[in-house]
C-alpha cells in the first residue's frame, strides 16, 4: 500500500462535519433570536438542526460508501467531533467571551476591524436596518448633490 492510500482512524471528514453540526446546532437552540413567532422560530431552528444533521450523516456516509473508512473510523469520528463541538462551544462561550471587551479594544483588533456583536439582539435584523438607513442617506445624499449641481450649472 502506498503512503495515501491508508485512511486514519477517525474520520477527519466525519469528524470536522459532526463538529461543525453540534456546535452549530447548539448555537442555534441556544442563541438564535431571528425573528419571527415563537412557533416559526422552534420550526425554523428545528429545520436548521435537522438540516446540519443530515449533511454531516451524508458525509459520514459517503467516506463508508467510497470505501475510504470503515463504519468504525466514521463512527468514531462522529463522536469526537460531536465531543469537541460541544466542548469548544462551552469553553467559547462561557470562558472566552469574558476577554472579548478586553480583546476588542487593542489597536490590533481595531486595525482589523474586529468587533462584538453578542450583546446585540437579533443581529442580522440589526445589520440588515442599520444597512439599508445607511444606503438610503447615500441615495438621498447623492440626489441632493446632483440636484444642486443641476441648478448651480443653470
Amino acid at each position: 500500500m502506498g503512503l495515501y492510500e491508508v485512511h486514519g482512524m477517525p474520520s477527519d471528514h466525519a469528524q470536522t462535519f459532526f463538529y461543525f453540526m453540534t456546535y452549530l446546532a447548539i448555537f442555534v437552540i441556544l442563541k438564535s433570536q431571528m425573528p419571527g413567532t415563537p412557533r416559526i422560530r422552534s420550526m425554523r431552528n428545528r429545520f436548521l438542526v435537522v438540516a446540519q444533521l443530515i449533511t454531516a450523516s451524508i458525509v459520514a456516509y459517503s467516506r463508508v460508501y467510497l470505501h475510504y473508512h470503515t463504519v468504525l473510523q466514521v463512527v468514531v469520528g462522529a463522536f469526537v467531533g460531536t465531543g469537541l463541538g460541544c466542548v469548544w462551544y462551552y469553553f467559547v462561550n462561557y470562558h472566552f467571551m469574558k476577554y472579548v471587551p478586553f480583546i476588542i479594544e487593542q489597536p490590533l483588533a481595531k486595525f482589523f476591524l474586529i468587533r462584538d456583536y453578542t450583546p446585540i439582539p437579533r443581529i442580522i435584523h440589526f445589520q440588515y436596518e442599520s444597512e439599508y438607513a445607511e444606503a438610503k442617506r447615500w441615495r438621498e445624499r447623492r440626489a441632493n448633490y446632483s440636484k444642486d449641481q443641476t441648478s448651480a450649472s443653470q
